[in-house]
């Protein structure tokens, strides 16, 4: 595991990278070098910093490994389901694979017979109409196998299960799982969670199930005292910019470190309320604007990363005029600006 940093509130703040390739070996043309900039921002902007929130994740994880072994020995608890909520950019999937990934427990492994399993299955949830079937039909053609939507739903949920048990799956990660039920009525929502309770108790093989998605996913909880007692909900909040702006300037300088950048700005910038405000209080979209002002400066040749240059990119993004930038607004008034509502002035035209 990478450096450790501990603060003042004795939060742990873990850095780790997802892509520890240099540069330098890449396969690009040599003359390529914009692509070779922006490989570099790409990789610089890939690493994942821990925090609070990983802390209670590692503890989700340590339950689900104790819960399995437990269940194998006749005596674990009906508690096989988690349920991950926050909004678009709040970093779900990617904070799932990077604990997944560095966890022994979660990797592949050589069964007595010699065969590799793995014992994680990540299935990216379609948006169907038919809701149930879809979800069978994404599920096996991860596991290899070909489905048809003639199929009853109990063949299909039949065969899944009995092809999780003999491919030794023993985790499931549904991300954007709240797709199953857009457009979903009532009577489909008590169908998605029948079977969703039903793949959470196949027998003789315990399956964990982690459900990635938006809000929309307290949808398969809402009224089902069943379902609810046999599951976990871990919630992920946006940034607070005052409670998580010592994460945010890690999150910053480690960034502009790999990019082999400075820092320009003053401390009476506010540079990094900005950048929270400007990613609308999104870890993920935060990462993403500081990754393209990186590669502003380094195609032009620079050292130092400043203001004008997190603007630029935020324009780029979002469109905005400079009275709707946030890093070009004055003290006072960037704050009440709402990056959602960056082209609001465009809508208003076109209805007139």
């Amino acid at each position: 595991m990478g450096p450790q940093l501990t603060t003042s509130k004795h939060r742990r703040l873990t850095m780790t990278t997802t892509n520890t390739t240099p540069v330098n070996n890449s396969p690009l043309p040599t003359g390529d070098v914009e692509a070779r900039m922006l490989a570099k921002v790409i990789a610089a902007t890939s690493i994942y910093i821990e925090f609070e929130r990983d802390d209670t994740f590692d503890r989700h994880l340590d339950y689900f490994d104790l819960n399995r072994r437990a269940c194998i020995a006749g005596h674990g608890a009906r508690q096989r389901a988690l349920y991950i909520m926050g909004e678009s950019g709040t970093g779900k999937t990617k904070m799932v694979r990077h604990h997944l990934a560095k966890r022994k427990e979660f990797q592949p492994y050589q069964n007595e017979a010699g065969h590799t399993i793995n014992p994680v299955l990540f299935v990216e949830t379609p948006a169907a109409t038919n809701n149930t079937k879809s979800c069978a039909i994404a599920t096996l053609a991860q596991l290899g196998i070909s489905a048809s939507d003639r199929a009853s739903e109990f063949k299909l949920y039949d065969l899944l299960k009995r092809q999780l048990k003999f491919q030794g799956i023993q985790y499931i990660v549904f991300d954007e799982a709240q797709q199953i039920l857009r457009g979903a009525k009532a009577a489909t929502v008590l169908k998605v969670q029948d079977v969703m309770k039903s793949l959470l108790q196949i027998e003789g093989h315990p399956v964990h199930i982690i459900f990635v998605g938006t809000p929309a996913l307290a949808r398969f909880l809402d009224g089902d005292r069943q379902l609810a007692n046999r599951s976990r909900v871990m919630r992920l909040l946006p940034l607070n910019p005052k409670k998580d702006m010592e994460f945010v300037k890690k999150v910053i300088h480690e960034v502009i470190l790999r990019c082999e950048l400075t820092p320009g700005w003053g401390e009476h910038e506010d540079v990094g309320a900005r950048l929270v405000k400007a990613a609308s209080n999104s870890l993920g979209t935060l990462a993403e604007i500081l990754r393209d002002a990186c590669f502003i400066v380094l195609k032009d040749g620079r050292k130092a990363l400043t203001s004008k240059d997190l603007a630029i990119a935020y324009r780029e993004r979002f469109g905005a005029l400079n009275s709707q930038n946030v890093f070009k607004a004055k003290p006072g008034a960037w704050e009440n600006i709402n990056p959602a509502k960056a082209v609001s002035d465009l809508v208003a035209e076109n209805e007139k």
